[in-house]
């Protein structure tokens, strides 16, 4: 099986699963040049037009298939061939060009950290351009890791900085416990300042429209930042700073609220737009 060939196998049943996962680390333990076999799978990416016959398959599924190839290949950690590597080069230094640096291309900075990453290429860049696109993916589970093996440790607290200026406050607590920076990035303060910009944000919200649904909208925005903030206290064990039934009680007394609005309109509107106070979390994985 070539290159293509494994490209449209994974195509055909991709699935984000431990059995296929594993399937793939034994093809490429296998083979004779794992390194050269996956280089060669990468052709879909971009243009991510791989057909079989008269199929032409999905940007995504190419995308997470290559994904998938990257990183077992990462995991098993071959030696790569110098012409091997003088290819992946060239590929990623294509591939940082055709980059769409927003949320709706991570799939594409996941791919180009992971080439990174499986080939050793991390010399060929500009390392404050590199932490300016982790930024992208910074709630991946692999980028802690992209940050290690890509030997990016100097440049940890600026990253975890840029997270706190853009308002990614649990992704920098993450970042923050992953690396042992507590003393230098208090996880209380970022919290606290994260409430109070909540509390800000959410009285602007009532204030822009004074109606149900404003209070609505409010009500949403700060039960969903308090879950947040009790979730984070309770992964990284923060009780001692801030308790977890305090939390819980801010939580029941925003909600309150609308219950004490709807007791004053007897007359609402059943059409207007019911309150989603469990909405996910923002923040999650």
């Amino acid at each position: 099986m070539d290159g293509k060939a494994l490209q449209i196998f994974l195509n055909k049943g991709c699935k984000d699963d431990e059995k296929m996962k594993n399937e793939v680390s034994t093809a490429l333990r296998l083979s004779s040049d794992p390194a050269k076999l996956v280089l060669d799978a990468m052709e879909g990416f971009y243009p991510p037009h791989l057909r079989e016959g008269d199929v032409e398959f999905k940007e995504v599924v190419v995308k997470r298939s290559c994904n998938l190839l990257l990183e077992q290949l990462m995991k098993i950690s071959p030696t790569i061939k110098p012409h091997v590597r003088k290819e992946a080069t060239k590929l990623a230094f294509l591939w940082m060009t055709k980059m769409t640096l927003d949320n709706q291309h991570r799939l594409d900075v996941l791919g180009f950290f992971n080439l990174l990453a499986a080939y050793g290429l991390a010399s060929a860049f500009d390392s404050d351009e590199l932490i300016s696109r982790l930024v992208i993916i910074s709630g991946n589970r692999q980028t802690p890791e992209f940050l290690r093996v890509l030997e990016l440790g100097d440049k940890i607290p600026g990253f975890i900085q840029n997270l706190i200026l853009k308002k990614q406050p649990m992704e920098a607590i993450r970042f923050i416990f992953a690396f042992e920076m507590v003393n230098r990035f208090p996880p209380e303060t970022i919290l606290r300042d994260y409430l109070t910009g909540s509390k800000i944000a959410a009285r602007k919200i009532r204030r822009r429209s004074n109606s149900f649904e404003g209070l609505v909208e409010s009500v949403n925005r700060r039960v969903a930042d308090l879950m947040a903030v009790l979730k984070c206290v309770e992964e990284y064990k923060l009780e001692t700073v801030f308790s977890p039934n305090t939390l819980k009680q801010q939580i029941k007394d925003v909600e309150r609220q609308l219950s004490i609005r709807k007791t004053k309109l007897p007359d609402l509107d059943s059409k207007s737009p019911q309150p989603n106070l469990r909405e996910k979390n923002r923040f999650g994985p």
